[in-house]
């Protein structure tokens, strides 16, 4: 394992996906200007760039922490963090914050635009990144039996294999609070709950590993707790 200088950088990547309003209709023309927050709280512009005919971008080769970090528990915050402002004709202002990149990986950041007409004001929408859950302690969730009984039957037919289902509904918030439900595609669910709870650093046979853990205990809850 190699040594972990101080004043090391390595480079990751990022690249931008504009589309309609979370369509898969491209949003051609997009200004992304590139922000970067310094030690002392001050943001200063590094990059603009513009969407092509698919919407995306280039790949942007930016400074990240070493890889190390992200190898190593206990390490320094192990990705660098980027601030993004889009604009687009016809559509409303957009804000992403806390971007993560981390070394040696190409970070891909949607950027779903709304119209400007249902905007009452053009300031832009700000969507927030949270710290990733390996470096950042966040509250225990609430304590569940790790094996559920099935449900009472109800005249639903119960199929003899699992079927991956094409969406999922994620509550958002405590089982017991009312909060939102949301409809996501369980595809992209899988692909968030991994990069929120892995580095795309780690090595390929863990990465695999940790993800089929996730689609395990994803479809054990949607067999014997999202079924009616």
């Amino acid at each position: 394992m190699r040594r972990i200088h101080a004043n090391q950088i390595d480079k990751g990547k990022l690249q931008f996906n504009t589309t309609q309003n979370n369509r898969a209709r491209p949003v051609v023309g997009a200004k992304i200007s590139l922000f970067q927050t310094d030690e002392s709280g001050n943001e200063r512009q590094i990059e603009e760039i513009v969407t092509d005919n698919s919407g995306q971008t280039t790949e942007i080769e930016l400074p990240a922490p070493p890889l190390d970090y992200s190898l190593l528990p206990g390490s320094p915050m192990p990705y660098s963090q980027y601030n993004i402002v889009v604009n687009a004709d016809g559509f409303a202002p957009l804000s992403v914050r806390d971007i993560q990149v981390l070394p040696s990986s190409l970070a891909l950041q949607n950027c779903p635009l709304e119209p400007a007409e249902i905007f009452t004001q053009q300031e832009a929408e700000t969507i927030t990144i949270d710290h990733h859950t390996l470096y950042y302690e966040y509250p225990p969730k609430n304590p569940e039996d790790a094996v559920k009984p099935l449900p009472p039957p109800t005249g639903f037919v119960v199929l003899d294999r699992v079927v991956v289902p094409e969406t999922i509904v994620v509550h958002d918030g405590p089982p017991d609070a009312n909060a939102p439900n949301y409809y996501i595609p369980f595809r992209d669910y899988i692909k968030n709950v991994a990069s929120s709870e892995i580095y795309s650093t780690w090595p390929d046979a863990a990465l695999k590993a940790n993800i089929l853990c996730i689609l395990s205990f994803v479809l054990n809850r949607v067999f014997t707790v999202m079924l009616p």
